[in-house]
């Protein structure tokens, strides 16, 4: 499959009609990807809290049980919480059982947390395979991908404010990333997408509202 960068043909989408593009109703709806992580939680949660916006964090199974309290401080901010994998490898050379294991695991870590069942998942670096779908399908998860890819993992703000300023629409769902290495770039590129909503009437949506 094809990674995504920005929002892919209508036709491409129908024929997968079981992951999410686009948010449903109009709101752009911000997600994070790799965490958590402790140099870059305070930053993020701070700049989200200042803009009274919530977003959608996925998580990595891997730094889950090591990382318990980031986790609940993005809960009490009222963000939710996603299912990136447990290892973040590319998901379509993995085998079944293998597979099942990465996304169910980590829904287990999850969920131990929130007291709840996992409602969404999206697949490392935008790739899925029909059985990668199958699965998610199988744990009752919403596969949720994107259609705005800002690349602040670069660590370079031109490139988040040339994909913000070209592609963010009043649907869009943005991927930021949950990395020390970039929190700075990733916090200026929320700025810039509260900018951007303020100049263009735009909403920021809510997860439940979003998704469903």
């Amino acid at each position: 499959m094809i990674k995504w960068q920005v929002d892919p043909p209508q036709i491409f989408k129908s024929f997968y009609s079981q992951i999410i593009w686009n948010s449903i109703n109009d709101k752009i709806l911000i997600t994070f990807d790799d965490g958590p992580h402790t140099g870059s939680n305070d930053k993020i949660l701070e700049k989200l809290h200042n803009y009274n916006y919530k977003a959608l964090f996925f998580v990595e199974g891997r730094f889950v049980k090591s990382n318990k309290s980031l986790l609940n401080e993005i809960l009490a901010e009222g963000h939710q919480l996603g299912n990136h994998s447990f290892s973040h490898k590319n998901l379509r050379k993995s085998n079944k059982e293998d597979l099942l294991e990465e996304i169910k695991s980590t829904n287990d870590s999850i969920s131990e947390i929130i007291g709840e069942s996992v409602q969404f998942f999206r697949p490392p670096y935008g790739k899925f395979n029909s059985e990668i779908l199958k699965i998610s399908k199988q744990l009752k998860l919403n596969t949720v991908l994107w259609s705005l890819l800002t690349y602040d993992y670069k660590n370079n703000f031109e490139i988040v404010k040339l994909a913000l300023n070209k592609y963010l629409q009043n649907n869009s769902i943005v991927v930021f990333h949950h990395l020390e290495k970039c929190v700075e770039v990733t916090c200026d590129g929320i700025d810039l997408i509260n900018n951007l909503v303020e100049e263009n009437k735009f909403k920021i949506g809510i997860p439940e509202e979003c998704l469903k």
